[in-house]
């Protein structure tokens, strides 16, 4: 059982209101170095699902470049955000393959700093990851 921090349960909360999201100054550049690194090797470059791992994944790996187009053209940042960030854990989608990056970002971040600024560092990536991937979208 996953025990969740208070900042994993805010940062569930505000991705639960769509309209609390803002991706307004999210670095795109900064977000596909971060898909490179980190999801490309099961998403593959275009975000199709043919990255290099997707043998190793017992379910494959989606084509992660139709979320707009399945959500009537919309891009669905909330739910994307709370994939990616893992911390708050959704019973009903059941077991993941995909690592918790909200854990991994704050592994990375600032050591010996406040949790609000090493929340900051995670919400920052997060928001990369969320705006690079929407160019991936197909129209």
């Amino acid at each position: 059982m996953r025990i969740l921090t208070s900042a994993g349960i805010a940062l569930g909360a505000i991705a639960l209101s769509a309209s609390g999201i803002t991706l307004a100054g999210a670095d795109v550049e900064l977000g596909k170095k971060e898909y490179d690194m980190k999801c490309a090797v099961c998403h593959g470059p275009t975000g199709k699902g043919d990255g290099p791992y997707v043998s190793q994944l017992k379910a494959g790996s989606s084509d992660i470049t139709g979320l707009a187009k399945a959500n009537n053209g919309d891009f669905p940042t909330a739910q994307v955000l709370m994939a990616l960030d893992g911390r708050t854990e959704v019973q009903a989608h059941g077991p993941r393959e995909m690592p918790i990056w909200g854990d991994v970002y704050l592994a990375e971040g600032p050591s010996g700093k406040p949790p609000k600024e090493r929340e900051g560092y995670v919400d920052e990536r997060l928001r990369a990851l969320i705006a690079y991937l929407e160019t991936l979208q197909v129209k």
